[in-house]
């Protein structure tokens, strides 16, 4: 479908999800995969988007949605729908915004631990993207955390990097970030 052919052009994918959803369904012989998404903020769009993807390439995702910015509670508490879902891969949705929370490293470690040992599956995980404004100290913080991310994914084969810093970058910071959208929606 040459609308999820790179380049892409997002607005268009948005405008047209419904119409290429109901298209991409009808293809025959779709594998299916349970996916859970962590929420460290909002992922109705990141999943809606991630739906269209993986049908393009013949993959019938199935989702479990976390509740909002409470990945480490849907992992380290008896959840029962997450266990009862029995993802087959799990993707934990972090931004900038969750580097209020100064034990975000040791949340994050701790959660994939307890993911590699309930559930077996591959981890995804966002990196940090850089603040638009304000970097002097917050971007050497930032970086170390993601070079401590991007050391846990090369000593472990199962965890994966979804590197939100490169393709916020290449977006361009001031575009990636709408302040208004956040405070309305907590959407990133």
């Amino acid at each position: 479908m040459n609308i999820l052919n790179y380049p892409f052009d997002n607005r268009e994918i948005l405008k047209k999800k419904k119409a290429l959803r109901r298209q991409l369904l009808q293809q025959s012989g779709l594998l299916e995969i349970r996916i859970a998404i962590l929420s460290g903020s909002t992922v109705g769009d990141v999943k809606d988007i991630l739906e269209l993807f993986l049908l393009n390439f013949g993959i019938m995702p199935k989702f479990y949605i976390g509740q909002y910015n409470r990945f480490y509670e849907d992992v380290m508490f008896e959840n029962y729908e997450l266990v009862a879902f029995k993802p087959e891969l799990i993707y934990v949705h972090t931004s900038m915004r969750n580097l209020s929370d100064n034990a975000i490293m040791e949340k994050l470690q701790t959660v994939w631990t307890k993911i590699k040992e309930d559930f077996s599956c591959p981890i995804i995980q966002n990196n940090f993207e850089l603040p638009n404004r304000g970097c002097e100290v917050k971007c050497y913080e930032i970086n170390n955390l993601n070079a401590i991310i991007a050391d846990y994914a090369e000593a472990n084969k199962y965890f994966y990097i979804n590197d939100i810093q490169y393709l916020s970058a290449q977006f361009g910071l001031e575009r990636w970030f709408n302040e208004q959208d956040y405070f309305l929606y907590k959407f990133l």
